[in-house]
């Protein structure tokens, strides 16, 4: 029988955490898409709210959701990392 320590443990659900969440932000922002086109305007629409450009109220909802889903998927994978190099160096066991 294999039994995992707390911190290992605690580690990998936040992985887990952030990778599901990050993917289902994502999967939603591109299920509720109208077209290709929106999807590829992401970095655009991102850009224009970061300068302070004026949009349309509804115009900026799913792009920042794949912005958040994407952060998370790579926080997630950094945890992850960093969760192996810990291991690796035997700082957590």
């Amino acid at each position: 029988m294999t039994t995992t320590k707390p911190d290992t443990f605690a580690w990998t659900m936040a992985t887990a955490l952030f990778t599901g969440m990050g993917i289902t932000f994502i999967l939603f922002s591109l299920i509720y898409a109208q077209d290709v086109a929106e999807v590829l305007r992401t970095p655009e629409l991102l850009w224009n709210a970061i300068c302070g450009r004026p949009m349309a109220v509804n115009e900026l909802t799913m792009p920042i959701l794949r912005a958040l889903g994407s952060a998370a998927i790579t926080l997630g994978i950094a945890l992850q990392w960093i969760k192996n190099r810990m291991l690796s160096l035997r700082l957590i066991s």
